[in-house]
Formats: C-alpha cells, structure tokens, sequence
C-alpha cells in the first residue's frame, strides 16, 4: 500500500499519473510543498506551509477553501 502506485500515497510531480475516477472524486494531497494552492484536472495539491532550512516559507502559507459540489476553491490566510 506505501508505494509510489498507491492511492494512498501520491506524487503528484509524477507525470503521468493516472488518478482514481477522474471525473468523479477530487483528490486533495498535502505532503508534497508547493509555492502555492495548485489543481490539475482532479487533484488539489496543498503543502504551501512548508519551509526551506533558513526556515522562510516555500509556499504562500494559505489555507484550502474548498466547495466540494462545484470543485471551486481559493486560498485563505490566516491573520
């Protein structure tokens, strides 16, 4: 199950991936950092809270709002 091919665990930097009913689920995923809240066709990626070893941030440190019936979503900071 803990594998590059689970669908428990997902690199999206992979190219090529294929995702679990595509066009049905929207999969969200946080363990890879990225510079900001990103979507590609079904995948949400999150990780914007990560940081460099300095300890500045990679990404915009912003939270999902995420509407699960239109897919749409935005970041939010927190104040």
């Amino acid at each position: 199950m803990w594998n590059d091919m689970s669908p428990v665990w997902l690199r999206p930097q992979h190219p090529g991936i294929r995702l679990y009913k595509p066009r049905k689920l929207l999969q969200v995923v946080g363990h890879t950092p990225m510079d900001k809240i990103t979507r590609e066709k079904n995948l949400i990626s999150t990780d914007v809270f990560s940081t460099y070893r300095d300890g500045r941030p990679i990404g915009t440190q912003e939270f999902l709002l995420l509407d699960t019936v239109t897919w749409e979503y935005k970041g939010v900071k927190c104040l």
